[in-house]
């Protein structure tokens, strides 16, 4: 009965030093996810609470209202005219501030709730969420470097491979990356 009681114990200190081992940002990612996760188990939740919670703050902005799929498809598409989205900044200059602002908010909000809900235990996924969370921030990261392209010069060192044109980055790549590494963070696995 001892040997039972303990083995959890070492598998969570085993998870925790692979996660801290991990030098990628989605490997931070997942260290501080699964510390939160395992920090959270001495705190009573209820589902009722978690109900609320995201109810209260699921319908912010349009990218929390939408389901996980639907978020992380549209997060990895890519900017083409007519693309109604939001996503696509055409205007780096002008449009890069407000569709940062509106995924740093779903970023918080939708990371927020898949610690908690991955933390009771309640089966509600781990996988799109972590998706989501990760394509939130590589899509915040591309738009970043989107914005550092339009206002540095053409043929500044770092965009020259670029020659002046703006569509040379392309964040919906970012968010996949985004995605696969925090995806790997959280389930402490490795992609190559």
């Amino acid at each position: 009965m001892v040997l039972q009681t303990q083995l959890p114990l070492e598998q969570e200190r085993s998870q925790r030093n692979l996660a801290q081992n991990s030098p990628s940002l989605g490997g931070h990612t997942g260290t501080i996810g699964i510390s939160l996760i395992l920090n959270q188990k001495s705190y009573l939740i209820c589902w009722s609470q978690v109900t609320a919670f995201t109810t209260a703050f699921a319908f912010v902005n349009p990218y929390t209202k939408m389901g996980g799929t639907e978020l992380v498809y549209k997060l990895f598409e890519d900017c083409k005219p007519g693309n109604q989205s939001g996503l696509c900044v055409l205007d780096p200059t002008t449009q890069a501030i407000p569709v940062i602002n509106a995924l740093l908010i779903a970023l918080s909000i939708k990371g927020g709730l898949t610690v908690i809900t991955f933390g009771i235990k309640v089966p509600a996924g781990i996988f799109i969420p972590t998706l989501g969370v990760g394509a939130c921030a590589g899509r915040i990261l591309g738009i970043l470097v989107q914005w550092m392209q339009a206002k540095s010069s053409p043929d500044s060192g770092y965009f020259t491979f670029c020659r002046g044109d703006l569509d040379c980055v392309v964040p919906g790549l970012y968010a996949m990356v985004g995605a696969a590494a925090t995806l790997s963070g959280v389930t402490v696995s490795v992609i190559f």
